[in-house]
């Protein structure tokens, strides 16, 4: 099985390739140029921190309770959003929010033994990632070439974990290629998307949609792995929608009213 700080190096770098590739062919202009690049690069670091905090943290904690303890995202965004926007939050977005968490929690809730050390890896990845998310918004005042930011995160992965693998005599030999090549596409796409809609909507507003592929994870589990969806399942799923609707109809009324 492939180390997957080996699988992010060569993701990281095919995805930057690939940015790189398609800004030109569509003409963006200069893919590697940046306004802000003080900017750009402390955003690239935040992005490189969640990605390697998420790792170390799955190796102590299970998938599920990451989920669980990811699910907190908004909260942290709103929070990083407030103190370097200004972005009023409304109690009842606040507890829209708290009940998409709730919902995470109550269809992972019966996976999450003792708390570990793990939980303060994924928590710093959590804060790491909204901080990057809000600074990507941020960076979008100043940038209209979103290739180029997706390649300076990518290409700070493939130069970050290419440290990392170098220092501690890991290496760069990985057993199995077939993850790479998906892994660098999904990383593409990934970005791009959060880069584009991070115009459209406030942080908070767009990490509690990311919410939503935990829904997509439990129907996985039961299509592919047979797993049981009980009634906390279904129940959480509910309120994590609900919740989710209710913020992307708050969203969509302030948008009307700009």
């Amino acid at each position: 099985m492939n180390n997957p700080l080996i699988v992010k190096f060569y993701g990281g770098g095919s995805a930057a390739l690939l940015s790189l590739t398609v800004g030109r062919l569509m003409k963006q202009g200069p893919v590697l140029r940046t306004s802000v690049p003080t900017l750009m690069a402390v955003r690239s670091f935040f992005s490189l921190s969640t990605t390697i905090l998420y790792i170390f943290a799955l190796t102590t904690i299970s998938l599920a309770e990451a989920f669980v303890a990811g699910s907190t995202m908004p909260y942290m965004a709103a929070i990083v959003g407030r103190v370097l926007h200004g972005n009023h939050i409304r109690p009842s977005v606040l507890g829209a929010m708290a009940a998409g968490v709730i919902g995470v929690a109550a269809m992972f809730l019966d996976a999450m033994p003792e708390a570990r050390i793990g939980y303060l890896y994924v928590f710093a990845g959590t804060f790491c990632g909204a901080t990057s998310i809000v600074l990507s918004r941020q960076v979008y005042r100043h940038e209209r070439n979103p290739f180029g930011m997706v390649f300076w995160p990518n290409m700070a992965l493939l130069l970050g974990t290419g440290i990392y693998l170098f220092t501690t005599g890991t290496g760069f030999h990985a057993p199995m290629f077939w993850p790479i090549l998906p892994n660098a596409v999904f990383l593409f796409l990934i970005r791009l998307l959060a880069t584009l809609t991070s115009r459209l909507l406030l942080t908070h507003v767009q990490t509690a949609i990311y919410n939503l592929q935990f829904i997509w994870v439990v129907i996985i589990g039961a299509v592919v792995f047979s797993d049981t969806l009980t009634l906390g399942i279904f129940s959480g799923a509910l309120l994590l929608i609900s919740s989710t609707l209710y913020l992307a109809r708050v969203e969509s009324l302030r948008n009307h009213r700009v």
